[in-house]
């Protein structure tokens, strides 16, 4: 008897042990289970990612494509459609204006056809679509570049640092500067500005340098530079400060007139506009100007149809490039 009760107790013993043993491991199978679901999730996880990085870098690249494709094809979709849209002024004279036929003629002007010349074997490929007189230094002139309506801008534009982040330039045509102009019994000099008010195109490089530069002087904007004149003429007292490509014009046009201050603040330049990353056309212009500086054309244009209007009064190698 005592033999089977510790037979018994053994037995009961390791059928204790074998249940301690046991719960281990199933308690691992449990755990290998979870253990292979999260790897599982952990893979399907990193699958979708980069199932959607992949996507995404696909369209950024067909996008990227698609851009430079536009970019570099702009130049040839001008020459397979044989018409280059440029737009300009018609009103500031020497620069541009119409002529006594109603034409569009200038300095601006004749620069845009021998462009389109150059570009497509005729100047009358050049279309010129005259751009709103209404704050042409304001950011509506960009416009019609933004949109696709032209090609290029050949209107006077300020080659300035807002003006750059629109759009790209190409090599300047001109060299600008601001000058004042008065009467003829007026003093000159720039402490006769303090005592009377100074007229210039509102957005102008003119109102943006008598801002920052001499606060104090009344300045009196106008919407074009027409109406500046028309003001300037009206009031006695008034000076107009402006471009000297523009100022120097209506000068000698206006004898009663003279230039009180031939220079005032920094240089700047005038140059043809071309679309934000419109890399091709950009690089031809720019191989465009130049040879037509080497060649003279610039020269010649300005005796043709500058001289008439400066005189003397304003050299070549003053604003030529």
């Amino acid at each position: 008897m005592r033999i089977l009760r510790e037979s018994f107790s053994m037995s009961n013993a390791w059928q204790k042990s074998n249940a301690w043993q046991k719960a281990p491991r199933e308690n691992c199978e449990i755990c290998e289970s979870r253990q292979n679901y999260q790897n599982r999730k952990s893979r399907q996880d990193s699958s979708i990612f980069l199932s959607a990085f992949f996507l995404a870098f696909i369209a950024f690249l067909a996008l990227f494509t698609l851009t430079s494709c536009s970019d570099d094809n702009a130049l040839e979709s001008i020459k397979q459609k044989r018409i280059i849209n440029i737009g300009v002024l018609d009103s500031i004279p020497p620069l541009n204006y119409r002529n006594e036929n109603g034409e569009i003629d200038g300095f601006e002007i004749k620069l845009a056809r021998k462009i389109a010349k150059d570009l497509l074997g005729d100047e009358s490929r050049a279309n010129l679509i005259a751009l709103p007189l209404q704050n042409p230094y304001a950011d509506e002139r960009f416009a019609p570049l933004e949109s696709g309506e032209v090609d290029m801008i050949i209107a006077t534009l300020v080659k300035t640092k807002h003006a750059q982040e629109r759009v790209d330039f190409a090599a300047p045509y001109m060299r600008v500067a601001i000058s004042v102009v008065g009467r003829n019994s007026q003093p000159s000099g720039i402490q006769s500005l303090f005592n009377a008010p100074v007229i210039i195109k509102k957005d102008a490089v003119s109102e943006e340098y008598f801002r920052e530069n001499y606060p104090q002087i009344e300045v009196r904007s106008y919407e074009t530079i027409p109406e500046c004149f028309d003001a300037l003429v009206a009031d006695k007292s008034a000076y107009f400060a402006g471009l000297n490509a523009i100022a120097f014009a209506w000068m000698r046009q206006n004898p009663e007139f003279t230039i009180s201050i031939p220079v005032l603040g920094d240089e700047y330049e005038l140059a043809p506009a071309v679309k934000k990353g419109n890399k091709s056309l950009l690089k031809w212009l720019n191989k465009e100007i130049a040879t037509l500086k080497k060649d003279g054309f610039f020269m010649q244009t300005y005796e043709a149809s500058l001289l008439p209007y400066y005189g003397k009064e304003l050299k070549p190698q003053n604003i030529l490039p």
